[in-house]
């Protein structure tokens, strides 16, 4: 998983077999003005780049489903995403949210390896 603020740096590795892993974040498309980002990421509620987080990365037996996933728990942010992901088996999820607190779906902790420390902080829920 690539540092969301610093693309020379990778700050988690996960260990994947037979799944597909995908990442959506606000770091590739984005402008900012005014010092507020605004990325490519929308909240269909609001019309506006969802605020509260900076990357998702999901693991999933399907490609197809990783990247709707992956999008989709972006909008919906940690809590209420990791409720959503466990309508799906063997789906597991990382976010990294503005304050670079990780949080992380009960099996990705066994997926999982922190290469760096970078600020980030890992929190159990």
């Amino acid at each position: 998983i690539q540092d969301p603020r610093n693309a020379n740096k990778i700050i988690a590795v996960i260990q994947a077999k037979d799944m597909a892993v995908v990442t959506s974040g606000d770091y590739q498309r984005y402008f900012t003005r005014d010092g507020i980002r605004y990325h490519h990421i929308l909240n269909p509620l609001t019309g506006k780049p969802t605020q509260e987080v900076i990357s998702t990365t999901i693991m999933a037996p399907s490609a197809t489903d990783a990247d709707v996933l992956s999008t989709t728990l972006f909008v919906l942010g940690p809590q209420a995403g990791l409720e959503f992901i466990e309508q799906f088996s063997n789906t597991d999820a990382v976010f990294i949210d503005k304050q670079k607190k990780i949080t992380l779906s009960p099996e990705m902790y066994q997926q999982i390896k922190f290469t760096e420390s970078s600020g980030y902080r890992v929190i159990r829920k």
